[in-house]
């Protein structure tokens, strides 16, 4: 699941990665300059954001790592 938000960093604080021991960095990025690669169920989350969707089911069968 996906969800939209604005926050404001004087209301809410600037974000801090809570695990660091799996991630090494945080950044914001436009979204016409995503670092690459995506994940691909990232990239679709991404995609229905800029097309305005606002629901999409996709058949991730089992024993599989999803579609492609």
């Amino acid at each position: 699941m996906y969800f939209h938000l604005e926050a404001d960093p004087a209301v809410h604080g600037e974000p801090v990665i809570a695990e660091p021991a799996k991630y090494a960095e945080l950044r914001r990025a436009p979204l016409d300059a995503l670092p690459r690669p995506l994940l691909w169920y990232t990239e679709i989350g991404v995609e229905l954001y800029r097309s305005g969707r606002v629901y999409a089911a996709l058949d991730w069968p089992v024993g599989s790592d999803g579609p492609r």
